[in-house]
């Protein structure tokens, strides 16, 4: 949905319509990348590789992960990357207003 929500807004919108546009599909990929992050570190760090509540629930408290040197704990790193790519998606002040909306 975001390459057509792109030419509605370059073609429709208001003033500025093309930065706007460009503002939002880079925040439909960042917060996109976020997410997908997020779930593929939670996800191949349990054994069975699973999304199930039940299976999750007490495997993810004692994992940790090593990036750029330093150690992290999974919940450390994969809660910020989904509650990031969540924020910027949905419409959550203040992170919904930075880029321009436009009005069709």
């Amino acid at each position: 949905l975001p390459i057509p929500s792109y030419f509605l807004a370059s073609i429709w919108g208001d003033e500025g319509r093309e930065v706007s546009a460009f503002r939002m599909i880079s925040t439909s990929l960042v917060a996109g990348a976020s997410f997908f992050f997020g779930v593929l570190l939670i996800y191949h760090s349990v054994d069975p590789h699973t999304f199930l509540v039940s299976d999750l629930a007490g495997q993810l408290a004692g994992k940790t992960t090593e990036i750029f040197g330093i150690t992290f704990g999974i919940h450390e790193v994969a809660f910020p990357l989904l509650a990031l790519g969540l924020a910027l998606r949905a419409p959550l002040w203040p992170l919904q207003g930075w880029f321009r909306l436009f009005i069709l």
